[in-house]
């Protein structure tokens, strides 16, 4: 038997776990910049004067709303 056949097994698994890995990986990056940019946003959201904040169809109410929501949602 040659030796490359007796890699393949492990081989396979070793790509399927990198595979893996490197899917979790992403999830988590993506997750992390996705709370950030919700942050970011909710920050700038409370830096809206009544006047602006009447143009785009918000109240203080609401927007008192959005910002004391955790960035994780």
């Amino acid at each position: 038997m040659y030796p490359y056949k007796m890699l393949s097994a492990p081989y396979g698994l070793f790509r399927s776990i990198t595979a893996a890995f490197a899917e979790t990986a992403e999830a988590v990056v993506n997750s992390g910049l996705a709370m950030m940019e919700r942050r970011r946003q909710r920050h700038a959201l409370a830096r809206l004067d009544e006047h602006l904040l009447k143009d785009i169809g918000l109240t203080a109410c609401d927007v008192e709303r959005e910002t004391s929501r955790p960035f994780w949602r």
